[in-house]
Order: structure tokens, then C-alpha cells, then sequence
């Protein structure tokens, strides 16, 4: 559904940002819908799930248009630079497994 929402919404030549962008997926189905000229990127806070992202970005051969970047979306957003975007998206995955000291992703 983001996919379809996003092509009515997408402004030509703006940006499009995935808050917690995780493995990459809402990116790379975005990418294939909307129009050569737009610039995609993404932010996770987990090494681990950008480097999943990146692997399959690479392999839809992406790598032109979708950028993925570590941030750590529990501090200041407003520090976040969402430039020249027309569509920010954030889904929210709850988790039932408490994170540990060293964080999620341990």
C-alpha cells in the first residue's frame, strides 16, 4: 500500500526518505514504482539491518538511486536531514524481546 500512495504523492524531483528503513524493502518496492529521477534514502539505527539493506539493494541493482545511511531515530530528529523530500515514511515494528545493553541487534 505505501507503494501505491507514494506514486500519487511523489513530488518529480523531490526525495523520499524510510525512517527506520530496516532491511531496505519499502525502498527498493518504492523505487521500482516511482520515475527514474527520484532519490531514495533511508535511516536505521542497526548496523546489521543496513548491511542486509545494502546487499539487497545491490542486488535489484539499485545502488544509483537508493542510498542508506545509520542514525539512531531514539535521539533528536529534528538533527535528521530530510532535504527536499515530498514523502517520509516510518512503519513501526513492536518487538516482544526486550533489547539487551548492547542493543538489539545482540
Amino acid at each position: 500500500m505505501i507503494k501505491e500512495i507514494g506514486k500519487k504523492l511523489w513530488i518529480p524531483g523531490t526525495d523520499i526518505y524510510d525512517l527506520g528503513c530496516s532491511t531496505g524493502t519499502t525502498l527498493i518496492n518504492l523505487c521500482k514504482e516511482i520515475d527514474g529521477s527520484a532519490c531514495f534514502i533511508g535511516y536505521d539505527n542497526s548496523i546489521p539491518m543496513l548491511k542486509q539493506a545494502k546487499r539487497k539493494i545491490k542486488e535489484h541493482k539499485l545502488e544509483n538511486r537508493i542510498e542508506v545511511r545509520h542514525y539512531d531515530l531514539n535521539k533528536n530528529l529534528t538533527k535528521l536531514s530530510l532535504k527536499n523530500a515530498s514523502i517520509v515514511t516510518m512503519c513501526l515494528v513492536t518487538s516482544i524481546r526486550p533489547p539487551t545493553p548492547k542493543g538489539w541487534d545482540h
